[in-house]
């Protein structure tokens, strides 16, 4: 998982097919060896090793967000990603067009997980100004 952290040090946005193959010259990989499929052949096994090491970064920042507790309802963490990623890692296939962008369908789960949250949020009414301190 180190290497994939050293990519993002940059601050910048980095797109998973970039992060695959600048992770796959960096351990001089061949492309008999990038070809590789998982037995169930659902997917490139480097690929999935890269998804898995983000996916546990995910799942440790999710777990240290979540053990914040913010002062007056200024915060709210909602981890969604039970309901978009399969338990192996894989994006849930049906709520993507494309492994980026939202299905209608991704959309609608979307929508119905938002719901309770923003109701929540309109019952606590308006917040206060943001006021800023030299």
């Amino acid at each position: 998982m180190r290497p994939l952290l050293e990519i993002h040090r940059d601050g910048e946005e980095h797109q998973n097919r970039d992060l695959v193959n600048t992770l796959a010259a960096q351990f001089s990989l061949t492309d008999d060896e990038r070809r590789q499929m998982l037995p169930s052949e659902r997917a490139k096994l480097f690929d999935n090793r890269v998804g898995w090491a983000k996916w546990i970064k995910c799942q440790e920042t999710n777990r240290t967000l979540g053990r914040y507790r913010y002062p007056d309802n200024d915060v709210v963490f909602l981890n969604l990603q039970d309901h978009f990623i399969e338990a192996d890692g894989s994006l849930k296939s049906a709520l993507y067009v494309d492994g980026t962008h939202l299905s209608p369908r991704g959309y609608k789960t979307l929508a119905v997980e938002l719901q309770p949250m923003i109701e929540r949020l309109i019952k606590l009414g308006p917040v206060a100004p943001l006021t800023l301190k030299d």
